[in-house]
């Protein structure tokens, strides 16, 4: 998650160079990053439900 982070806040050609991607236009990384955010939300959202289990 910390690369999503720091990725996001980076140029495009920062990207490219620093994750030594070949073919990255926006949209692909955009999509790319969208897709990752939301498996974050969904383990986010299990663990939640987890604790939910377990405490009650």
């Amino acid at each position: 998650m910390v690369q999503i982070i720091q990725a996001s806040e980076l140029s495009l050609h920062e990207v490219k160079e620093r994750f030594n991607l070949q073919e990255v236009t926006d949209d692909s990384f955009f999509w790319e990053w969208r897709r990752r955010n939301q498996l974050y939300d969904v383990l986010a959202i299990l663990k939640q439900l987890k604790g939910l289990v377990q405490g009650g």
